[in-house]
């Protein structure tokens, strides 16, 4: 699971910076 928490940690200036688009892929 270490390799998804770093994912996660990435994601998250990645929806500051696609902001819908990663709401949508969470969605």
């Amino acid at each position: 699971p270490a390799r998804v928490n770093i994912n996660f940690v990435e994601l998250m200036p990645v929806t500051q910076t696609f902001g819908p688009l990663t709401i949508h892929r969470e969605g």
